[in-house]
């Protein structure tokens, strides 16, 4: 058993095809990019279905999924937004719901399928995509900073000068806060971006490491190791199912925080 092989088709990206081109960039169809697009066609569906549908199961789902959506803008998005909250609550809701169908759509063993290409994936486990989720973050907190600040508002949050200081010193100290402030603001994201990567990829890497010592230790005739390594697969499994949901939460509160902290700066 080849185990970089297997790390490399579980969680590497994997190109299907170009889909077009313009100048010297190149966009290809990823497996990834092929899961985004399964999971978005899916949220459209189960949630229209949820909000709209009629009948028992539909009634059940939406049941479920307005105590979640009561909670997201009940306990972070208005008491961290204030009353502009309900306004980006859509946007909030989005975020979640994507990342949390990704983290789960990751977790369904597709490649097990016989004929199956290789489409099974996590897409927040690729740091382009948390990057794409990061940025989108950014172009909030750019967005509700200067719609609740105005332009001048929103650039001095990032040089937090104390009023009477001389010219001499108020501009010099205004330079070297402005340049901490966007270094910091470039830290969140950056922080954003591999919080979410690294805790996806990781469970995924220490499930294919259990499953590798079915057959690396079953070699020596040990018999109680299928057995073992099968119980912390499930257990790992059961674990990454709260992580999806926790990440997702991790995620949407900490883009709260960022964006709450700009409109609200004093």
């Amino acid at each position: 058993m080849n185990i970089e092989q297997v790390l490399g088709h579980h969680l590497l990206d994997h190109s299907f095809g170009t889909l077009f081109t313009l100048g010297p960039i190149q966009m290809n169809l990823t497996k990834h990019l092929l899961m985004m697009w399964l999971v978005s066609a899916f949220s459209l569906a189960s949630l229209g279905f949820a909000a709209r549908g009629q009948g028992q199961a539909a009634l059940v789902l939406r049941t479920g999924l307005e105590a979640l959506v009561l909670y997201l803008r009940d306990n972070v998005v208005e008491p961290l937004l204030g009353h502009e909250g309900h306004k980006y609550l859509h946007y909030f809701l989005t975020l979640f719901f994507f990342i949390l169908f990704c983290n789960l759509a990751g977790m369904l063993p597709l490649d097990a399928i016989p004929g199956n290409p290789g489409v099974s994936g996590t897409a927040t486990g690729n740091v382009a995509v948390t990057a794409g989720l990061a940025l989108s973050t950014l172009g909030l907190i750019v967005f509700g900073g200067v719609k609740a600040q105005g332009l001048l508002g929103f650039l001095k949050h990032f040089m937090p000068i104390p009023a009477g200081l001389s010219p001499f010193i108020a501009l010099p100290l205004g330079v070297l806060l402005f340049g901490i402030e966007i270094l910091g603001l470039a830290v969140k994201i950056f922080a954003l971006t591999i919080r979410l990567f690294a805790n996806m990829i990781a469970g995924h890497i220490v499930i294919l490491g259990f499953f590798a010592l079915i057959f690396i230790i079953g070699r020596s005739g040990v018999l109680l190791t299928g057995p073992f390594a099968l119980f912390m697969v499930t257990f790992v499994n059961c674990l990454e199912l709260l992580v999806a949901f926790l990440q997702a939460f991790i995620f949407t509160l900490l883009t709260a925080v960022f964006v709450g902290g700009v409109m609200h700066h004093h």
